[in-house]
């Protein structure tokens, strides 16, 4: 954000049970804004959702029954809160990060649960309103490794086990529990044990699986959020291609862009790679082959900003204890998010804006959306008018209360497109005043 980076580091720190930080992208500025003491935490390993000022996160293990954290703190190191301590029933061992839509968090835990299989589970970020929405079975898949990726109000994620051939699933629920369904079984031969998290484009899912395939060195696929339509865009081989992706993709127009944990099948050359692979499945290169000592080993997920990729490696480096590396692309530059659109409450009859920056090769154009419908510039059924629904800036004037939504921009140029996070639109109506016969006024509370 702004030139600034922000992350986690598993372990090191104070007290040795891992960091958060932030970095420059100019590698300058290395700064710690938080040591886990292990009561507060403890071993985070996932990334960090950040908005405005506050980033969002989850532990491993420690808090209180040492089963793992959701904390918050401020981008400057103050303010760390533990939002939420799992006891193991509710969850446990939270491995992936977390989603943010409005003033709720969505995550999964590895393990926990009903069944011990692990659960999805929904939290306010004030801390309140915990809910499981899903305990996993075996059957229906088990051990989550991933986050989740926000749909309207459906979830779609991985999980690294269980399913019909205990290789794990790909599924989706709704975000009030009900709803659940397996979208995908892994059988081996098409993939095997998706411990990633999935993007989601046009209707369309993208993932890894880190074993299994052609050579059982995992894969690159693809999935209808319908289900159907599953097709195993690039299988690993190896040497020389990479092996084992453990992490998240990014999407930049047609483009995939990954990790592999190892370079070679035989772990003769552990360090992984850096690959891109066309969403129809062609144009597979690989971008970068570590060197572990000279560069890093084990990378992981990858962030596309101003046409550079930045990421993280888990080993290597100087000290053999891990790096913050980045790749320049060349060409030109899909539409890339800077800033998100922020979610306001706003009364009857009043303005309600939203706003979003974006970087990309020029030109950018925008479209914002209510709902998933576009929008157009005008007075609205409503009575509400509305302008600037194909800029970065979205007003809305004389707001009433069928105004209320999920409100959305998609950014487009030439190399692609991106959606925007969802910013949620409450209208309230006011508070009246009524004049007493004595003179007094007195609030009345509408019904």
């Amino acid at each position: 954000s702004g030139g600034t980076l922000y992350g986690t580091t598993y372990s090191g720190g104070s007290s040795g049970n891992g960091t958060v930080f932030k970095v420059n992208t100019d590698g300058m500025g290395y700064t710690v804004l938080k040591s886990f003491t292990g009561s507060d935490g403890a071993l985070p390993q996932a990334g960090l959702v950040l908005s405005g000022g506050t980033l969002y996160g989850t532990t491993y293990s420690g808090g209180s029954s040492n089963a793992g954290t959701v904390f918050e703190m401020n981008t400057d190191g103050t303010g760390y809160t533990v939002l939420k301590s799992f006891t193991g029933s509710d969850g446990s061992l939270p491995y992936a990060g977390l989603v943010l839509s409005g003033g709720t968090l969505y995550g999964t835990t590895y393990s926990g649960g009903s069944s011990g299989a692990g659960t999805v589970f929904k939290l306010n970020t004030d801390g309140t309103g915990y809910a499981v929405l899903k305990s996993f079975t075996g059957s229906d898949g088990a051990y989550p490794r991933a986050g989740l990726v926000l749909s309207g109000s459906t979830l779609y994620g991985t999980t690294d086990h269980g399913g019909s051939s205990d290789k794990g699933t790909v599924f989706q629920v709704n975000t009030d529990g009900m709803g659940y369904t397996v979208l995908k079984n892994f059988t081996g031969s098409d993939g095997g044990y998706p411990g990633a998290g999935l993007i989601l484009s046009a209707g369309t899912l993208y993932g890894t699986t880190r074993l299994g395939g052609s050579s059982d060195n995992g894969t690159v696929f693809k999935v209808n959020t319908d289900g159907t339509g599953y097709t195993v865009l690039k299988n690993f081989t190896g040497i020389g291609y990479g092996a084992w992706p453990q992490a998240d993709l990014v999407l930049s127009g047609g483009t995939l862009y990954g990790t592999t944990w190892n370079t070679a099948c035989d772990q003769t050359l552990d360090d992984g790679t850096v690959f891109k692979v066309n969403t129809d499945g062609t144009g597979f290169s690989v971008l970068k082959s570590f060197t572990r000592y000279g560069d890093g080993s084990g990378p992981s997920d990858l962030v596309l900003f101003g046409g550079t990729l930045y990421g993280t490696t888990s080993s290597g480096g100087n000290l053999d204890i891990g790096t913050v590396f980045r790749i320049d692309l060349s060409g030109g530059m899909a539409p890339v998010i800077d800033s998100q659109p922020q979610s306001r409450v706003d009364l009857v009859g009043t303005t309600a804006s939203f706003g979003v920056t974006a970087i990309g090769t020029a030109p950018l154009t925008c479209q914002w959306r209510k709902d998933g419908v576009d929008l157009a510039d005008g007075v609205q059924s409503s009575g509400a008018t509305i302008s600037g629904a194909t800029t970065t800036d979205l007003t809305i004037a004389n707001v009433q209360m069928s105004d209320a939504g999920d409100y959305t921009v998609v950014v487009t140029n030439p190399y692609g497109s991106v959606t925007s996070s969802v910013a949620a639109l409450t209208v309230q109506l006011p508070t009246p005043t009524v004049l007493t016969a004595d003179g007094r006024h007195v609030e009345r509370r509408p019904s």
